[in-house]
Formats: C-alpha cells, structure tokens, sequence
C-alpha cells in the first residue's frame, strides 16, 4: 500500500519493524494502543491521502510554504509540531491546498484529514477542550476612558494622552500586545491626578440644580439644534425651564469650541436672554485658550422661562475654516442660592456617600477606610483585599498629617495610587476550585463579568452584574444579563470597536486620499470634489449601523455580505449617486432592484481604506476579503515584489493599461502569480468604484470588466454575483472567520489550533440557525474559551493578588 511512497520517501525503512508490520495487517492495529496506533493510523490511513494530493509541493525538495512531509517520521514528530499542522488545518480547510491545478482530494478524505489533524494531532477533546489561556490584560485606551469615566464622571480624550495600543490579530485589546513601559505609568499616574482633581468638588454642598444640554434645545424653526454651531453663519438656539421657588439663581454655562489648529481664529459674539433680557454679550473665540464658561447672577420668580443663546460670526465668514465649530456642553442653573437650600452635591457624593468626614480621628478612619474600599472595589472589578485597604487607608491618613492636606485631598492620594494599581489596569482573573481531575476549571463570577461588559461595553460591570456575582448568581442568569446588555446604548461599543477594527471602518475619517488625482484617473480631471469629513463621518456610521441593525433584530450575518437596504443620509446619498434622499440623519433605506450596493463591500468605509491614495488597488480589496470575509489563509508577500506601475512597460507606447490589463502583466511574473490568483478576481470585481466608493463605469474611457473566477472554481459576472457565491456557496467560511475574529475580541487572544473544535461547532450552530448573530454570540459567551482558563493562571493571580 505504501510503495509508492516508500520509492519516493526512504524515511519510511526508517520506522520500526513492529510498526510496518502492524501496517501491513489490519488486524493488527486492535491490538495497539497509544502512539504506536497512532502511528499505524498514520500511515495507513492519513500516509495516502498525503501521497495522492500533498507530496508533489511538500517534499523535501520542493518544500513549499516551509513545510515538507518528510520532516515528519513518526507520528510523534508530527504531533510535536502543532503550529505547522494548524496552518494545513486552515489551508485544507479553506479549499485553497492543494491549489487547483493538483488532484484534490474527495470531499471524504479531506474531511477525514480534517478530523484526523483535530481529532489525533490536536488531541481535542470535544468533551473537555482546552480553553487556552489569557495573559493579564491591561486596559486599551478606550477600555481605560471608558472605565474611568464610569468612576469617575470625567471624560478624558485618551487619544491625546496616550500613545496608540499595539494590535493582535487585527484588534488593540489582545492581552499579549499590551505593553506596559515606566513612561506610560507615568501617565496614568498624571492623568489620574488631573482627573481626581476635577471630579472631587472642593466644596460637598450646592444649591438644587437643573441641567440643559445641546439635545434640549431647539432652532427657531422648531427643529433640533444641530450639535455644533459653525462659526461660518448665525445661530439661534432655544430652550425651556422652569423653577418652583422665586429668588436668586445662577447660571453656569460651558460652550466648547471643537478642537481645531489654526492661525487665523475664527471670531464670533454670543448673547445669552433670559425671557428677552441679555444678561450679556461676550466674545468667542475659535482658540484653544479661549474662555468658555460663562456665569451670570440673577433674580427669576416661580414658573417658566425661556433661555436664548445667539452666536453671531464677527469675522470675514470666507476666511472661516468650514471646522470651526462651537458647541453647547451644558447650562447648569443653580438655585435659590439662598439659605436653607445646600444639598450634597453628586460629584462629592459619587466618592462620600455619606457626606464630609466626621471629626473623631477614630470615626474619620474608618470613614476613610469604607470610602476607599468602597472605591477600590469598583476599580478593580471584584472586592480588594482587606490588607489592600488598611495600606490605602493608612496611606491616606499620613497624607492627610504630613502634608497638611484635607480629608478629601488625602483621599485623592489613596484613589491615584488605586487608579495606577496593576489591579486596576490590568484585568486579572481567578478561577472557581474543581474537584474534578483533569478538567479545566471555570473564571471566577467576577472575571466573567468583566468579560461580559468589555466585551459589549468596552468598560467596567455595572452595578448588576456586579451584584450578581456577588451573590454567585451571575452564571444562572448569564443569558438574560446579555440580552440586556445588549439592549443598553452602551453596546454601540461593540460596532465602534469591534466592527471598527474588524472592517477598518474606524480609520475612514483619517485616510489619507487625493481626490484630484483619483477623479483623473477616472477620467473626470477637471471635477471639482472633496471628500469632507461629514460624508467620511457618514461612511462609518452606515458600516456601524449596518451591523446593529443585524445584532438588535438577530438578523443574519448574510445580510452583511448580500443586502437589499443600507444606511444613509442626504450627503452620503449623493456622493453614491442614489437619488431621493433628503433627510440629514442616518436611516435605513432600501436600495432598488438589482442595485450595485448593500452589503458592506459596497460601503465607503471598506472600499476607501483598502485603497491607494490616487487610486483603487485590487490586492488590497482582495486580500482584505479574503482575511476578512473569508478567511482564506495568505503567504507573506516575498521580498522585492515589484511595483504594479512597472507592469506598464509591456505595453506599446501609447496604451493606457486599464487595472485588469496591469494586473493580468504583474501576474504573469512567477514571483506574484500564487497570490494573486487569490486575490486578483476579488480585488477586480470591486474596479467598478473609485477609492473614495463612487460608482463609474469605465476607467479612463475603457470599460470596467468585473468579472472573474475564484480560486475554488466559481464564476461570477459583477459584484452582485461575487456577493451571492459569498452568502451561499462560501457561507460556511464566512462564518467561521466571522466566529475567529468576534471570538479574537472576546476573549483577548488570537484562535489557536485547541479551538479549532469550538470554531466548528459555532458555524455549525450558525448554518443550521440561518446565520443569525445572536446564535453566535451566545455561542461565544457559553464556550469554554469564554468561560474558562487554564489553571496555572490562578497561580499567577494569587501571587499578584490586590
């Protein structure tokens, strides 16, 4: 049975008599037991598959991708090397090894290669499969804001202060990318100063207050106010209140001018009236360093009242930067500032719920004491060790005597150093005990809170989850926790940073594109366009919004790939060329039949980031949906590939090569033909929209030819075809990239070979529920890789514990 390679690989004379016997002789092989039938099996079973449709490109010499058959002896050699057979797992898988010009094998015998690699060189056992292991993962930066924010009230803007995570896997909150270095501490030891600072009021009492925000006023047309107020024209915005008691009142307001860098500042004037009377008219300046909170001290007697505020430009509005913008954060009115009124105010009751400190040392310590475990406890996302909190407290105390500072400022001490704690950077994780031998033991309650809320949230528990694992109860009502997780704003979180990271639609408002140049090599030189940031702001959103319209109605995940509707706005609408759209906000709106669009392929946002800054590039598009769509495993590009530019020198002189035409001559060259056989008929079915996603016909003046066939073998005419083979034929392995990648996010670490056996069972779930989202994310949320760790990290928990 093996001569055949026997001939061809003389590493076979090389086994054990025992085992050649045993190869020759069925029968045999019931008898043995352990690695040696592990052997048998290998060469008597999985040997000849090999053989027939691997051993052309992976012997010895040959050796492509750095992997060669005859490298693996025994049994025991190919199960010692799990990362090589990991990566034929994902090739065999996804249909492109053997490559098509080979003889593959039968549907049976790839599954039986499939099953052998999981079953016997993975060693899974589907009954106890390994959930791999998390490192102690530090918070991203937009954990860390959000967090923060929780805590604190304060809305830092991360990306300002500190430097840009580094990815894995394609996500900036995989635990192994997340350093830590002296100088970021230093920063968060800073930025946890600056923000105690301003939270924790100098003063615990303040007259009753009311709040107005942009979204309470309205234009004199009765229509909503728009956030910003631009520098460039008049504005008018109207507002209601009312108070209950006549007497003296005080309004604070807070007017932010957007973040804008520019020599020539815009000027405006800004009045605020009080039913008709100004109380004022001050100068507003577009600068950085301009003043913004305005205070006004004034009588109003029991009922309503109408607020007015007009910003009126005071400057050459042509030489008024279109991003100079003035926003109303909000209108806080105080009052009846007078006797008898004092409340404790919210920020102050946010860290002393029980108001200023008592003056008994002994009282003011252990008042001390609950507000720092008290505060501690919400940090680091599960109760602190009482020894913790005596050093707090303690600390605390001696900065209060030593430094001659108030109750309050020694406490801010005891709240930096808990805000620069590893316990409150650092997610670390615990395990509940097992009495069961061998198996992996679960997270403890307060671990899979955390996981649930970063997961849909990008921040902390709130309080009822936390409450939940408290009482040990978070696991029995796990199912109904996400759903309603999932139905609080805060899951937009999901889109913005899974979504955004996932399909790149977060980097659409910073790519750097050259519209003249893009529109010429269109044809159309002499257009003037721009593409502002409203309509690249309007890209994102219908990426976003398009994925939470699947997740809040369980829609399937088809429905991202082939879709009869998108999301626009009256902007965006026109810079696709889709008529009929008038409304300034993002809606839902169905496309025509047979339309060219829905599905994110077809969005802004992927078509703008996968493309060059003067023109489309159809490695990138292709190979973006192969990673990302399909999840087809691609060789790094070899070095000194060259320029596609230079591809143009094989034509006559004269001839402007279309981008098929170029691609077709950089393919022909040896070096770039393996990948771009992949990538090339993908890439090309999107040439029918420009880099910035607008729709055109021909290129220069020649026609746009979108068709292709896939390296699997199927053919398509235009986009809309390449959709459909998506959503049908291909279906199975969008669901399983789209399962790695929302598992990737998760859990904080990339999929590995012991999770092939919890990616399969997760597309198998979600083929048999026609694809809906929520099939998959309670998939996610119940699997072991989510519910579980290895042991060895509760060792390392205890040590480093509080």
């Amino acid at each position: 049975m093996l001569s055949n390679i026997r001939d061809r690989s003389p590493f076979l004379h090389q086994l054990p008599t025992m085992v050649r016997l045993a190869v020759s002789s069925t029968a045999t092989c019931v008898f043995l037991t352990g690695s040696l039938a592990n052997d048998v099996y290998y060469q008597s079973e999985i040997m000849p598959i090999l053989e027939q449709s691997c051993y052309d490109c992976h012997d010895y010499e040959s050796k492509k991708g750095g992997f060669s058959l005859d490298d693996y002896f025994t049994f025991k050699e190919v199960s010692s090397d799990k990362e090589k057979w990991f990566a034929a797992f994902k090739n065999l898988q996804a249909h492109v090894m053997p490559p098509p010009e080979k003889d593959p094998p039968s549907a049976r015998d790839r599954e039986k290669l499939l099953q052998w690699i999981k079953r016997d060189v993975f060693e899974i056992d589907p009954a106890n499969p390994d959930p791999g292991q998390v490192a102690h993962r530090r918070l991203n930066r937009v954990e860390y804001e959000n967090t923060l924010y929780e805590l604190t009230g304060i809305r830092i803007d991360a990306a300002d202060l500190l430097p840009t995570d580094d990815t894995g896997y394609g996500f900036d909150n995989v635990a192994d990318a997340l350093s830590t270095s002296p100088l970021l501490l230093e920063k968060y030891i800073r930025i946890a100063n600056d923000v105690l600072e301003k939270s924790i009021p100098k003063e615990p009492y303040q007259y009753p207050a009311q709040t107005l925000q942009s979204k309470d006023f309205m234009t004199e047309n009765d229509a909503p106010l728009d956030k910003s107020l631009t520098f460039s024209k008049k504005h008018t915005a109207l507002a209601s209140f009312a108070v209950d008691r006549s007497g003296p009142y005080q309004i604070k307001a807070d007017i932010r001018t957007t973040r804008f860098f520019n020599f020539d500042y815009g000027k405006a004037k800004i009045d605020f009236a009080i039913d008709g009377t100004s109380m004022g008219t001050f100068d507003l300046i577009h600068s950085p360093e301009s003043e913004r909170i305005f205070n006004f001290d004034l009588r109003l007697e029991a009922g309503k009242h109408d607020l007015k505020i007009e910003l009126t430009p005071n400057y050459d509005v042509s030489r008024i930067n279109s991003e100079m913008k003035a926003e109303i954060d909000s209108i806080v009115l105080l009052g009846p500032v007078q006797q008898g009124f004092l409340n404790l105010k919210p920020e102050y009751a946010r860290y002393f719920p029980d108001g200023p400190a008592p003056e008994n040392p002994l009282e003011k310590e252990a008042y001390a004491r609950r507000v720092l475990k008290r505060f501690a406890q919400k940090a680091y996302r599960r109760p602190p060790d009482p020894t913790m909190v005596d050093r707090l407290t303690q600390f605390a105390l001696s900065s209060m005597g030593s430094e001659n500072s108030t109750f309050e400022q020694g406490i801010a001490k005891a709240f930096t150093a808990i805000l620069s704690s590893p316990n409150f950077l650092y997610r670390v994780e615990k395990i509940l005990p097992t009495d069961t031998p061998h198996a992996y033991p679960l997270i403890d309650e307060y671990a899979l809170a955390a996981r649930l809320s970063y997961f849909f949230w990008s921040t902390m528990p709130d309080q009822e989850l936390f409450d939940l694992a408290t009482a040990g109860q978070l696991r029995e009502n796990l199912d109904a926790q996400v759903a309603r997780m999932l139905k609080d704003p805060k899951s937009e979180a999901i889109a913005e940073n899974f979504v955004g990271q996932w399909l790149q639609s977060r980097d659409i408002p910073l790519i750097g594109l050259n519209e003249r140049a893009i529109l010429a090599g269109d044809g159309r030189p002499d257009r003037r366009f721009r593409l502002s940031s409203n309509v690249r702001e309007s890209m994102r959103k219908e990426t976003e919004m398009s994925f939470m319209h699947v997740l809040n109605h369980n829609r399937s995940l088809l429905e991202l790939i082939d879709s009869d509707y998108t999301f626009l706005n009256r902007d965006l609408a026109e810079h696709y060329g889709i008529e009929g759209i008038d409304h300034r906000e993002m809606r839902k709106v169905d496309l025509p039949a047979g339309s060219y669009r829905g599905g994110i392929l077809t969005q802004g946002t992927i078509l703008g980031v996968t493309s060059n800054p003067t023109r489309t590039s159809p490695v990138k598009r292709g190979l973006f949906i192969l990673e990302n769509i399909l999840g087809t495993p691609t060789p790094p590009a070899p070095p000194d590939v060259p320029e596609l530019e230079e591809a143009q020198e094989q034509f006559e002189s004269g001839h402007v090569p279309n981008m098929r035409e170029l691609m077709e001559a950089h393919r022909e060259q040896a070096l770039c033909r393996s990948c771009h056989q992949r990538m090339d008929p993908l890439g090309l079915a999107l040439e029918n929209f420009n880099a910035m996603g607008m729709w055109r016909d021909d290129q220069a003046g020649t026609p746009i030819d979108p068709s292709g066939v896939l390296v699997s073998g199927e053919a398509f005419r235009d986009i809309r075809d390449l959709k459909r083979i998506l959503a049908n034929e291909r279906r199975l392995d969008y669901y399983r990239i789209v399962s790695e990648k929302m598992m990737t996010y998760a859990i904080g670490r990339g999929v590995d070979y012991y999770d092939t056996h919890t990616i399969d069972s997760l597309v198998q779930s979600l083929d048999s529920d026609d694809g809906r989202i929520l099939t998959l994310v309670y998939g996610i949320v119940h699997s072991p890789a989510f519910q579980k760790t290895r042991p060895q990290l509760d060792l390392l928990a205890a040590k480093n514990s509080n």
